[in-house]
This record gives structure tokens, C-alpha cells and sequence, in this order.
């Protein structure tokens, strides 16, 4: 089985923050209200992250790769769906790369542009 460092490494993450939310139970409120603000807000069936995950696909891949981790980590699902929701995340973490690479790619291909020498500044 070939494994993803980065959902490896989130889930990891995931499971040192759930233990150490089981200790701090009395900041649980705080939490739920900092969650609430973005996009991390506490969803109840892993199906509702799911289907945020897939609204938000486009615009926002690392978001929804996220949502597709915290379905992963719902009780009681079979591995062959936790299996399909990390590789949705790892897809989503890949899309993000590649999305990043083609806007620096734009923004040096503009920068070069505009340089002196460029097409925007010929001299006759």
C-alpha cells in the first residue's frame, strides 16, 4: 500500500490534537466557537464533510482535502471508504500543488513582461 506523507502526517496531527482535546475539555467551548468561524466547523456524519468537500473542490482544494480527512476519521467507517477518502485528499493536496505551480508560472511569465526589453516597453 502506498502511502501519502502528507495525509499520513494530517491524520497524526489529527490524533495528537484529539488527545490532547480529551484533557482539555473545558477550552471545548472556545474551540467549537473558533472552528465555527472557518472552514473547519465540526460537521456530525462524515457524508456532510463529504459533500462540503465536494462544493469546495474547485475553489478551494486544501480545504476540501481537509474535509475529506476529517470523513476519514469518523467512527465506524469500513477501510475500503476510509481508503477512498484519503486518496480523495491526497488528489485534492495534489490539485493545490499544481494550481499553485501554474499561478507562480503566470505571475513570473507577467513579471518577465514587464520588465525593460520586454514587449510592453519595445523602443522603435
Amino acid at each position: 500500500r502506498k502511502i501519502n506523507p502528507d495525509v499520513d502526517f494530517a491524520g497524526r496531527i489529527a490524533d495528537i490534537l484529539e488527545a490532547n482535546g480529551a484533557a482539555e475539555a473545558s477550552a471545548d467551548d472556545g474551540r467549537k466557537a473558533a472552528l465555527a468561524s472557518h472552514n473547519n466547523t465540526l460537521l456530525k456524519t462524515a457524508g456532510k464533510h463529504v459533500r462540503r468537500a465536494e462544493a469546495n473542490r474547485e475553489e478551494a482544494p486544501m480545504s476540501a482535502a481537509a474535509d475529506y480527512l476529517r470523513a476519514s476519521r469518523r467512527t465506524g467507517l469500513e477501510k475500503p471508504i476510509i481508503e477512498k477518502y484519503r486518496a480523495a485528499a491526497t488528489a485534492c493536496m495534489v490539485e493545490e500543488f499544481q494550481l499553485r505551480e501554474q499561478l507562480a508560472k503566470e505571475a513570473a511569465e507577467r513579471e518577465a513582461s514587464a520588465r525593460p526589453g520586454g514587449d510592453l516597453f519595445e523602443k522603435d
